[in-house]
């Protein structure tokens, strides 16, 4: 049996006088200057400022109104601090290997694979006991199609057609190369 129109009207001014709005909190735009009380948060509040600084300066926050229309030119500041954040992390990642004597891809593949891994894994895990296992399972295999759709053709093509022109070879040396593609 369908519910009739005044039922519908009845639910509908429910919601507009401020319904249950579980899960859906009204969060106010983050200040980078504004203190933590704890000191361990004082600490990790004085590390982060020159990350947070930059992207609070240069990302527009759409989540205040007169911003909305700027959600473009977030999108692709994201995308440009994920490429420089990850630069950095590779550079220091093949620093740190050095100075303890390890080789760089026994460093790219336990390090950074950990390092990268480990967040989407966590992601997935809250927003399944949030009870959307399906935006879990899509969240994993949807970050592991970008990384290969974007990821790595972007950075090729910069290197193959702009830095080296389109005459360029990009040697592949492995030995095990059938191996790690069947």
């Amino acid at each position: 049996r369908k519910p009739s129109s005044e039922q519908l009207n009845e639910v509908k001014e429910g919601e507009d006088e401020g319904g249950d709005d579980e899960g859906e909190e009204d969060e106010d735009p983050i200040d980078p200057f504004e203190v933590p009380e704890g000191a361990l948060e004082k600490a990790m509040w004085l590390i982060t400022r020159p990350i947070d600084f930059s992207l609070y300066y240069t990302i527009p926050q759409c989540g205040i109104e007169e911003k909305k229309h700027l959600y473009l030119v977030a999108f692709f500041m994201s995308l440009v601090w994920i490429a420089v954040y990850a630069y950095l992390m590779v550079w220091w990642i093949i620093i740190m290997g050095s100075a303890l004597n390890f080789n760089s891809t026994v460093m790219g593949l336990t390090v950074i694979a950990a390092g990268t891994s480990i967040p989407d894994a966590l992601s997935s895990v809250a927003v399944a006991r949030e009870g959307y296992g399906d935006m879990a399972v899509s969240s994993s295999i949807g970050s592991n199609v970008f990384d290969i759709l974007i990821g790595l053709p972007i950075p090729w093509m910069i290197k193959t057609g702009i830095i080296d022109g389109f005459e360029s070879e990009v040697p592949i040396k492995s030995d095990y190369l059938l191996a790690q593609t069947i």
